[in-house]
């Protein structure tokens, strides 16, 4: 499948975007052409944005393990209602 094929609606890849420029940068492949090409031109100047943006994925996945989830929150009504689920 071409890389126009894969593009969903609505996703304009005629605009890079942050977070497809930091899935290149991790090695994923939602990224496209545009943003590939900036983060290649963002590399030479950041040369260590790899390593930071899989540190900062690792210390965000992490912190999601040690944060526990809240039993109960208190919804707007004032109502208690469940946290989980």
């Amino acid at each position: 499948m071409s890389e126009l094929e894969r593009v969903p609606d609505g996703i304009d890849t005629s605009a890079p975007s942050s977070a497809r420029v930091y899935d290149y940068l991790l090695g994923g492949k939602d990224n496209y052409a545009l943003g590939r090409m900036v983060t290649e031109k963002l590399l030479p100047v950041a040369p260590d944005a790899r390593a930071v943006a899989r540190a900062n994925r690792a210390g965000a996945t992490s912190e999601r393990r040690r944060t526990p989830r809240p039993r109960s929150r208190v919804s707007v009504a004032g109502h208690r209602v469940s946290g989980r689920g």
